[in-house]
């Protein structure tokens, strides 16, 4: 793989979450299910763009190109399950930032992964395909 298609699968994963979470966080902000703008823990999705564009970058590395689609849900749905139990187990973000109970503290457990395999599947793949 050369240094080029390094770079454009890297931005192809970076650029959905980096549009999409600057208006989360605006509509978080205004909404305020609890003290958002207070919370630390508002800074740590930031870094989920540079996730996605490493993870894009990886995957593209290692899969052969007749396997994309397969690639690119394998590839979403581990990293929305790696950035799930860290958000839950670790640094417990539904409760402290949405302020979810018991029950719903471990729903992203099971939607991040389905949600981030549908990000890579449709448009990280449309993405690549026009860079």
């Amino acid at each position: 793989m050369s240094f080029n298609q390094f770079v454009k699968s890297f931005i192809a994963g970076m650029v959905f979450p980096g549009i999409f979470l600057p208006l989360a966080y605006t509509i978080f902000y205004f909404v305020r299910p609890v003290p958002f703008h207070e919370n630390p823990l508002q800074f740590i999705p930031m870094y989920i763009p540079l996730l996605f564009g490493i993870a894009n970058v990886i995957s593209a590395s290692f899969a052969k190109p007749q396997v994309a689609n397969g690639r690119l849900w394998l590839t979403g749905i581990l990293l929305g399950l790696i950035v799930s139990i860290v958000g839950v187990f670790a640094l417990n973000i539904p409760a402290l930032v949405f302020g979810f109970s018991d029950g719903l503290k471990y729903a992203p457990i099971i939607f991040l992964p389905i949600i981030y395999g549908i990000i890579f599947r449709y448009f990280v793949k449309w993405l690549e395909s026009v860079l």
